[in-house]
């Protein structure tokens, strides 16, 4: 379970570039603020890749966390401490353990249903106990309720050894868009 919440979390950082890891509102007027401020610190094109994802995270990432997120975009001055990906994982390090609860349980619970050597307890301390598993707590409970649906429906079979991925397709599936290849 651990090498999948460090491949899951990999794959969410690879694709939250500067652009489309600071984006995401619950106002056009937020967004227009944090993308601005991402382009006035990042790159060229960084400003407007991040108004063309914003919709898109508007409906995925809790109101909470994206309040915590603006905040810390917006107070970290431009420079080699700017990191939109950092304060969404401020963010969800800021959110409480039971966003993911019932994720972490459905997922150690298949995990065990394959693996009868992985012990559902354990496994759920040590995924909510894991601060890389904090980013998972920004996302929106319809989301990972449904990841968890359509990883707890696939067969171990079909699983095999690779729940990483079955686990990345589902929450694809489910709109967690940054983890669509």
């Amino acid at each position: 379970m651990k090498k999948f919440l460090v491949i899951m979390i990999v794959t969410i950082f690879s694709a939250m570039a500067l652009g489309l890891g600071a984006c995401g509102s619950s106002s056009s007027g937020d967004c227009a603020d944090v993308c601005a401020k991402v382009g006035e610190c990042g790159e060229s094109g960084d400003e407007q890749e991040c108004l063309g994802d914003c919709p898109d995270m508007i409906n995925i990432i809790r109101s909470s966390a994206w309040s915590n997120a603006v905040s810390c975009i917006m107070d970290t001055p431009c420079g080699p401490n700017f990191s939109p990906d950092g304060c969404l994982m401020q963010a969800g390090q800021s959110e409480p353990d039971s966003n993911i609860d019932s994720l972490a349980t459905t997922l150690c619970t298949k995990a065990n249903e394959c693996d009868s050597n992985t012990e559902i307890a354990q496994c759920k301390t040590d995924m909510l106990a894991d601060p890389d598993t904090a980013l998972f707590k920004i996302f929106k409970s319809s989301l990972l309720d449904c990841t968890g649906t359509c990883v707890s429906g696939n067969n171990c079979t079909d699983i095999g050894t690779d729940i990483e991925s079955v686990i990345a397709q589902c929450a694809c599936a489910c709109d967690i868009l940054m983890l669509c290849d």
